[in-house]
Parts: structure tokens; C-alpha cells; sequence
């Protein structure tokens, strides 16, 4: 299987590091499977690994369900694939 990945084509924008967050130094990793259908879209999403935050979590969902994916292949066909991603909030 060739895996599914981000499209260059469509500026997937990473997530919105929420000012509530900053305002309160959360930060944290959240890793993510991102379930991408045969026509490169989410159609939903795990979080795998929190952040220990939820607000940090919540935006990094939001941000990945606007994503476009090049879909997976297997033998010259697209197929459904669950797509890992971490995100990493700091403060910079």
C-alpha cells in the first residue's frame, strides 16, 4: 500500500494555537489518526495521544477535518486509510 499524505495542492493550514492556551502556558503533542476515505478526505478522526489539554486537542482535530489527502493506493486503486499525524503546541 502506498500511504495517504497531506496535498500540497490544497494549503491544508496547520491548527490555531488557541490564545486561551498561550494566555495559560498549555502546551503539549497530540498524535492523531486521521481516517482518509478513498477521495482523500477525513471522515474522521482519533485522538491516539492526548496533549493533556483539551482545547489543544480540539483544535488539531478542527484543523485536520478541512484537510485534503492524496488517497492511499493499493494495486492501481484508492482505498480508505488511517493516516497518523502529531501535532506539537509550544510557545515560541
Amino acid at each position: 500500500i502506498l500511504p495517504a499524505m497531506p496535498d500540497d495542492r490544497f494549503r491544508n493550514r496547520p491548527p490555531i494555537y488557541p490564545i486561551e492556551a498561550q494566555l495559560h502556558d498549555q502546551h503539549g503533542s497530540v498524535l492523531l489518526v486521521i481516517h482518509v476515505s478513498e477521495s482523500g478526505v477525513a471522515t474522521g478522526v482519533d485522538v491516539e495521544r492526548t496533549s493533556g489539554v483539551d482545547i489543544l486537542d480540539q483544535a488539531a482535530i478542527a484543523a485536520v477535518l478541512k484537510w485534503r489527502f492524496r488517497p492511499a493506493m493499493q494495486d492501481g486503486h484508492t482505498v480508505p486509510f488511517d493516516y497518523p499525524f502529531k501535532f506539537i503546541f509550544e510557545a515560541k
